[in-house]
């Protein structure tokens, strides 16, 4: 909405349904669509973009003579803002955050124009308040203002507790960088996802691609490939804001792109040569137990149900249960069918190890032939779980972005070697093949 000198736009966070999205002032002059077009036409046949460095940060930031704060990046914090355990500290670990991932992702995805945009609105300094009811909606985490002398105000309701979230500063300071390519109304439009706002509109896309960037990486293992690129050619309702050109498009994408080739030929490795390891059994792992004869003590024992898969039947069962038979998997998405698998290989073992020890003795099973088991398959459960967290790759993406990297990958190692693991066949391809791709995947997002 606007009124009064100020333009207002918004981060919608969670769609009231029901509401019918009002565009009254969508449509622009035919001289300005006129007018953007050509602009856009002339930008798209240049690849020189402009750089602005962010500002140099204070030592130090400072309190304010009203009880407020000023960052050592320039941001004015209002008193208001102080509170549910809000402190100047947490405040500029935010803006860390913040400007981390944006040069980040100006690094490799992230269109130099929009990123010198970005940086000018630092030189240019924001006021931050934090008061209730001026965003429209309840459901709104944070809201932008411009007054008439072009001065900057980012509001986040105390409600909404989004004033720790960097990425919802980056989306209301793209705003101040003029990067919106929809009009006020349709941006702020209810019932949207905001899976779907990053379709179309241009400040949520690149929130998701530089915050989020496993909601486009999903949409784009789905099959829509063009979700790299839609928000950034569709200017239609302003066309007078952000240009890009045809290559730094094509560089947001090819880096998406990439990362989706690379991450499916790691899933896939891990699927033809890591995936049957786990069901190897002899030297550097548990010796393969006596299964045929365990199960027909079972059988003379009343427990036909409790019949354990002999290492061959357990590839069978799991290959069925997860298809993961041969030709098994789209394509696009070898990975899905893998965690799938391992996730239910997990219960599945650990619903067969439950109360096998109350058969020892009188039960009809010895300590040895129990014991045999519990080693074989305590450790193809070790080799599932790391399978299953290799392939949860909207987690990999998240951790990497947080700067979890190397706990992540260290996790993965531990949890291999554990309970005598680490000589096992599985483990040594697990360290030498998987995790350098690993880390090579997970580096992007650093």
């Amino acid at each position: 909405m606007r009124g009064g000198g100020w333009a207002l736009l918004a981060l919608v966070l969670v769609p009231a349904f029901g509401t019918e999205p009002v565009w009254a002032d969508c449509p622009p002059p035919a001289a300005e669509i006129a007018e953007g077009a050509m602009a856009l036409a002339a930008q798209a046949l240049s690849v020189v973009e402009p750089d602005v460095p962010p500002p140099a940060p204070s030592p130090a930031g400072r309190r304010t003579p009203n009880g407020g704060y000023r960052t050592r990046h320039g941001f004015a914090i209002a008193p208001g803002c102080f509170t549910g355990g809000t402190t100047p500290e947490s405040i500029e670990s935010t803006i860390t955050t913040l400007l981390n991932r944006a040069s980040s992702c100006a690094r490799t995805r992230l269109p130099g124009y929009t990123h010198a945009l970005f940086n000018g609105v630092l030189h240019d300094g924001a006021t931050i308040t934090c008061r209730s009811g001026e965003c429209a909606g309840e459901t709104t985490g944070a809201c932008y203002f411009q007054d008439a002398a072009g001065r900057h105000r980012v509001n986040f309701p105390p409600a909404r507790g989004h004033l720790g979230t960097s990425g919802t500063w980056f989306h209301e300071l793209l705003h101040a960088a003029g990067a919106d390519n929809q009009c006020v109304n349709r941006h702020n439009a209810t019932g949207l996802s905001f899976d779907a706002r990053a379709q179309d509109d241009e400040v949520y896309f690149w929130e998701a691609a530089c915050f989020q960037p496993e909601v486009i990486l999903a949409a784009m293992r789905a099959g829509d490939r063009a979700i790299c690129s839609r928000a950034l050619h569709n200017h239609s309702s302003r066309p007078n804001r952000v240009r890009h050109h045809l290559e730094s498009i094509k560089r947001t994408c090819r880096f998406f792109l990439n990362y989706l080739t690379d991450e499916s030929a790691l899933i896939t490795d891990a699927r033809e040569r890591l995936y049957p390891e786990v069901f190897s059994c002899g030297a550097g792992t548990p010796a393969c137990p006596p299964l045929d004869s365990l199960n027909t003590a079972l059988v003379a024992a009343g427990e036909a149900s409790r019949a354990l898969p002999t290492p061959t039947t357990l590839a069978a069962w799991a290959n069925e249960q997860c298809h993961l038979s041969a030709g098994s998997g789209s394509a696009e998405q070898p990975w899905s069918p893998l965690y799938t698998c391992m996730t239910r290989l997990e219960s599945h073992l650990e619903e067969r190890l439950q109360g096998l020890r109350t058969k020892v003795g009188d039960g009809g099973l010895t300590e040895a032939q129990v014991s045999a088991y519990e080693r074989y398959f305590r450790s193809i459960l070790r080799g599932s779980k790391v399978l299953a967290d290799l392939t949860d790759l909207d987690r990999i993406v998240r951790r990497a972005g947080s700067g979890a990297a190397s706990s992540h990958i260290t996790e993965l190692i531990t949890e291999c070697r554990a309970e005598g693991g680490a000589g096992s066949a599985f483990c040594q391809r697990f360290e030498t093949d998987t995790v350098p791709r690993l880390a090579g995947l997970m580096a992007r997002w650093q």
